[in-house]
Order: structure tokens, then C-alpha cells, then sequence
């Protein structure tokens, strides 16, 4: 029998692409690191621009490849054993879920600005502070999957420790491996210069309805004490890294923090997908809101639908992919399939 032709404006569902990870998790958690493999991603596609490198996946994955085998393996093992069992437990802060950091580089802007309903985030970039061996200078707006992966990492490390103290490692290679990353040949200036951005970044966030107004602004890290080397990656200093976290940043995510399966982010991290990493936490922080709802009311609220929830979720993710400016929410709706389905 031969197939029925697609009609006019029918869309032929595409095959999925983009690297994938082996089933190990991300070493988020304490001594679950080092037996951890270290994520080793693919290189950008050819002809990619370095700026969007981290969007969304462009390698194509053919049926019977070793990712695509492996990433049938890891859903295998998220639907048999959930996160808490399989101790891959991880934790975003919920700040950054309902206003997230830039998808792509900015550029050399003095404010950059998101708005998502009554929420309003701001960041402002930091500059270095002048020492004996080098000046003060600029730094940009964090932006894509690193500052995303790093916040994350120290989300869930503030759970688990209940401390806003984090042990980083005790070499820039350590700190790496936890965040799973793999040190040869791997992102270390990038990596780098997006922990400094996040570091000296100002942020601010508001709240706005009507009478009502509240906000507060602070740098998400209030110290620092780093001995490692990223010339040497690997040497081993003899004191330990850490960064201490802002105090009011700390009682938030103890208070208010949205459980994650670190399975999800590890597989979301290795495919660059900053798209992907907005839209599992916006996810799963619904899904905690509907979850709580039920259990203290006879009937779980409604949640919005249609045009509405799309809507709501190109406000709160869509910023860099096209919602930026004024467009159609079926448009967006139609690319946020194609971005992940690729």
C-alpha cells in the first residue's frame, strides 16, 4: 500500500536531534560527583554562530546512534525510579523560574530588563575590582546555560547543606566535575568568565499590581574565596574554593525552592538548550503549585489554558526566541515546538 501524500500545510514531524547525555546525573549532590561520568558535549554544528551556540541543539541524531540509545536508557530510568529514590534530587530557586536570566548575549548594555506580568527582573552589570596586577573592567550580563547550570548547582547545594556557604572544590577541575562538566577540552574560559559575570552581576526584582509594589535587588553571591588556577585546571591548592551566598537570596531558596530531577537538567545541560532549561523548571513549578492546591482545597484551581498559557509561558521563557517583541501567540507557540523537537 503506498503512503497517503502529506496535504498542503500539513507539518511532517521531524526526527529529534542534539547530543545526549549518558544516564549518569549530574553531580549536583555532595559526594554523588565523583562517581559521576563528566558530560562530554558534541561540538556546535558548522556554521553556527557562538553567540546562539547554546539555544537549542543542531546536530542531528540518527536512529541507532549510540546518544540516541543512551538518552532511550535515561528515560527508561527516570519512568522506573523517581528523583527522590534515585537521590538525583536538585532544587531552583523560584525567582529565577518566574523571570529568567537572557537566552543569548545581550551585548554591551548598561540594563538589561525582563517583565513577565507583575514580575519585573533587572540586571545590572558588575565590574572587576582593580588589584596589583590588573585594572577594573566591565563585565557583561550573564547569559545561556552555564549561569543557569552554576545557579542550579548552588540552589541545590544551599538545600541539601542548609548553609549559604558552598564548597566549590578543591581545583577549578573539582568544581567542574561537580557541575559535570568535562575539564579536557572543555569550556573552561567560558565557563570562567560566565561565574565572574554572575558574581559582580547587580540584580533586582519587582513586583507591581496596582497600589502595591514591593522589590528588592542584591548580588546573588556576597563572597568568594577561589585558590584554583585555570591555567591548571588541575592542581589541587591546598585550602578549599567556596562562594557565600546572599543572605536574603538563602532564606528565599529555603522558603520557596522547586524540586528538580537532576537526570533532566544534566540531559537539558549536555544539549545546551537554554530553552529547555527554563522550560523544565517553569514545568515543574506548576506542576508543585497544582500538586500543593489539591491537597488543601476539595478541587485543584484552574490553571490557564489555550492562548492564555501560551501566553503566559512566552512571557516567562520566550525572551531571545522571538518574544521579545510584539508577535502572535500561535507563533510562538509553533517555534517553541520546533526548537524541541529538533
Amino acid at each position: 500500500m503506498s503512503a497517503t501524500p502529506a496535504r498542503p500545510g500539513c507539518r511532517v514531524p521531524r526526527e529529534p536531534t542534539g547530543p545526549l547525555a549518558e544516564p549518569a546525573a549530574l553531580p549536583l549532590v555532595g559526594e554523588l560527583g565523583a562517581r559521576a561520568e563528566p558530560i562530554s558535549p558534541d561540538p556546535p554544528a558548522p556554521g553556527a554562530r557562538a553567540s546562539h551556540g547554546e539555544s537549542w541543539p543542531k546536530k542531528p541524531i540518527g536512529l541507532g546512534t549510540p546518544a540516541l540509545l543512551r538518552m532511550l536508557d535515561t528515560c527508561d530510568a527516570i519512568r522506573e525510579e523517581d528523583a527522590a529514590t534515585a537521590e538525583r534530587m536538585g532544587f531552583m530557586a523560584r525567582l529565577l523560574i518566574q523571570t529568567t536570566l537572557p537566552h543569548r548575549d545581550p551585548g554591551a548594555q548598561e540594563v538589561w530588563v525582563r517583565r513577565n506580568g507583575d514580575f519585573t527582573l533587572q540586571i545590572t552589570p558588575g565590574r572587576t575590582v582593580a588589584t596589583g596586577t590588573a585594572d577594573s573592567r566591565r563585565l557583561g550580563i550573564p547569559f545561556g546555560t552555564y549561569p543557569r547550570l552554576i545557579m542550579t548547582f548552588l540552589t541545590t547545594e544551599a538545600v541539601r547543606t542548609r548553609s549559604p556557604e558552598i564548597y566549590l572544590g578543591r581545583s577549578f577541575a573539582e568544581f567542574m566535575r561537580r557541575l559535570g562538566l568535562q575539564v579536557a577540552g572543555g569550556p573552561i574560559r567560558r565557563l570562567k568568565d560566565q561565574m565572574l559575570r554572575l558574581i559582580f552581576a547587580n540584580i533586582d526584582w519587582a513586583y507591581s499590581n496596582g497600589n502595591t509594589e514591593m522589590g528588592h535587588g542584591l548580588r546573588p553571591i556576597e563572597s568568594r574565596h577561589t585558590f584554583w588556577d585555570t591555567a591548571q585546571p588541575e592542581r589541587t591548592s591546598l585550602f578549599p574554593s567556596s562562594l557565600t551566598l546572599n543572605l536574603r537570596l538563602h532564606e528565599e531558596i529555603l522558603r520557596a525552592s522547586i524540586p528538580l530531577d537532576m537526570r533532566v537538567v544534566r540531559e537539558l545541560a549536555l544539549q545546551r538548550t537554554t530553552m529547555g532549561m527554563d522550560i523544565y523548571p517553569w514545568l515543574s513549578w506548576r506542576q508543585h503549585r497544582l500538586l500543593r492546591s489539591a491537597t488543601s482545597r476539595p478541587r485543584a484551581p484552574r490553571c490557564p489554558r489555550g492562548r492564555r498559557a501560551w501566553q503566559h509561558q512566552r512571557l516567562v521563557v520566550g525572551y531571545g526566541h522571538g518574544a521579545s517583541v510584539p508577535c502572535r501567540v500561535h507563533n510562538w507557540r509553533r517555534g517553541h515546538f520546533e526548537r524541541n523537537a529538533r
